[in-house]
């Protein structure tokens, strides 16, 4: 250790008395320690713990949701939803077509909403089958959808 501001002799005691042994402390002055803590600890009053009120439970519990809606909403955000392409307006327009003339006391408006289910339906995107033949691949997607109505011409 050196210590700049003493003296070289005070330097020296200084240097002596720090390498010199020291013993290492008793048992019975560890069991004093931990009995005097012990008492310390056991003079203060316990902390009281009070029941929380009704307003403050409900802040409590408005937080707790809060919390999960917005982690929840975090990991929705965080997915790919691009589950299938685009909408075909073509093939929605056809359908559309199609549903007015087998209906014809549909509205035009009504027609288009079945003709958007339709097409939606058909575009489901591609589910595990939980049952597949040996070789088969687990993941299959039907033939590409046709519009094709019973009645309708060209069935």
């Amino acid at each position: 250790m050196k210590l700049p501001d003493l003296p070289e002799d005070l330097a020296a005691l200084e240097r002596e008395l720090a390498s010199r042994r020291r013993p290492a402390p008793s048992d019975a002055l560890r069991q004093r320690i931990l009995a005097a803590a012990r008492r310390e600890l056991a003079a203060r009053p316990a902390p009281e713990r009070r029941r929380l009120g009704a307003w403050e439970f409900a802040l409590a519990a408005a937080a707790a949701f809060i919390l999960l809606l917005n982690l929840s909403i975090s990991a929705a955000n965080d997915m790919n939803w691009r589950l299938c392409g685009g909408l075909d307006l073509a093939a929605v327009a056809s359908a559309a077509e199609q549903i007015g003339k087998l209906a014809p006391e549909l509205p035009p408006q009504e027609a288009r909403r079945e003709a958007l289910i339709l097409v939606a339906g058909s575009r489901l995107p591609m589910l595990p089958q939980v049952k597949t033949r040996p070789g088969e691949a687990p993941w299959t997607r039907p033939a590409a959808p046709t519009f094709q109505l019973p009645g309708a011409p060209g069935a």
